[in-house]
């Protein structure tokens, strides 16, 4: 027996979209149904159902789990899933038939159920699982960014935050400081979140580039935090939980802050965190590379277009496997070779300022340096 009933009669289904894909999002557990929902928002809207849109459905079955889970072992084939900053991780595969297939993710103690069709996933889960959330969540995730590589779209491990409709991009590598300057430009007044690590560019209709957040995990580091002690207060009195909504978790909680750890938030924590909005998408305004330096302000150093789109093509997300897609997930997915991906970004910073970001550890000690790198970049 399972803690959740799982059968038909019991499940909930809402509907999200994400530029031209409908999501149904069904399962029994309906506060994991809130909190996904809570994780997606903005950038994934709510939607009425359509008869395309795609079904994902988180099912809690210990027997399932484990019937399936049997059949997996050290010496089962793997294939590329989820796409990650430095390229893709593997989950072993099993077939059950030409029609279906099963990835195993040990790690997470889930099993996804994929239909060639593509008209039915499923994320199998026993019920003493607290990573299941997480899970389900990824499989929905990878499932957007699969239809994002393309002439027209790419994504960028970037923070990204927009005042007005403007948005502006902060591009960079793993620990670049793209999390630690997008804070301080959120101490500016009006200043929105549009992403924490991953931000999908598009072309507009009219013309010029939009930025829309791919909603992640916000991580942010100890030593983020001795730069911006007012947000390590926040963190220490509230104890965020990710594995829960805002409304599930009640503040303050007695749990013990972990100062020597980096604190993860959902999208929505983040946003309550520091008190800023959280927003679906807005008009490409500037790009910012950061660069760490001994320097006790803030510098901008204008790129020419060539260089800026050589740093913007560096910064795709996905390192080496930037552009491709996984069969395995959404075999329909045709994905974009690494030349057309260039020429994007070539498009791109045609278009966009493009800077150089110089920062230091005594860079974010006033907000005041924040209004003026927001008035220089889109005054």
């Amino acid at each position: 027996m399972t803690a959740v009933d799982s059968s038909a009669s019991q499940m909930q289904t809402r509907y999200r979209r994400f530029n031209e894909i409908g999501f149904r999002l069904r399962s029994a557990d309906t506060s994991a149904l809130d909190w996904i929902e809570e994780f997606l928002s903005p950038a994934f809207p709510k939607s009425r159902e359509q008869p395309e849109d795609r079904l994902f459905e988180l099912r809690v079955d210990d027997h399932e789990y484990d019937t399936h889970a049997r059949r997996f072992s050290s010496s089962t084939e793997t294939i590329d899933c989820f796409q990650m900053d430095g390229g893709f991780e593997r989950l072993g595969i099993e077939n059950l038939d030409e029609d279906i297939r099963v990835l195993s993710n040990p790690g997470q103690r889930v099993l996804y159920r994929i239909d060639d069709g593509l008209s039915r996933i499923e994320c199998i889960s026993p019920s003493s699982n607290p990573a299941k959330r997480k899970a389900f969540l990824r499989i929905v995730r990878e499932f957007a960014m699969s239809r994002s590589w393309n002439r027209q779209r790419l994504i960028v491990h970037a923070a990204a935050c927009s005042i007005g409709n403007r948005g502006i991009l902060i591009a960079g590598a793993k620990q670049a400081g793209k999390t630690t300057l997008l804070l301080h430009c959120l101490r500016v007044p009006g200043i929105e979140i549009l992403s924490g690590d991953r931000a999908l560019l598009e072309t507009r209709k009219t013309r010029g580039f939009e930025v829309r957040g791919i909603p992640t995990f916000a991580s942010i580091r100890p030593d983020t935090l001795v730069l911006l002690p007012d947000l390590g207060g926040v963190l220490r009195e509230r104890v965020y939980d990710s594995k829960l909504t805002l409304e599930e978790a009640t503040f303050p909680r007695s749990t013990t802050f972990p100062s020597a750890a980096n604190t993860y938030l959902t999208p929505a924590q983040f946003a309550d965190a520091v008190e800023r909005p959280l927003r679906e998408s807005a008009e490409l305004g500037a790009i910012l590379f950061p660069r760490k330096a001994d320097s006790n302000q803030i510098g901008l150093v204008p790129l020419q277009a060539g260089v800026a789109a050589k740093r913007l093509h560096e910064s795709l997300f996905g390192g080496v496997s930037r552009g491709r897609t996984s069969v395995a997930i959404d075999p329909t997915a045709r994905g974009a070779s690494d030349a057309s991906l260039f020429g994007l970004c070539e498009e791109i910073v045609t278009s966009t300022p493009a800077f150089e970001c110089v920062v230091g550890n005594q860079s974010f000690a006033s907000a005041s340096s924040a209004e003026d790198l927001i008035g220089e970049l889109l005054g």
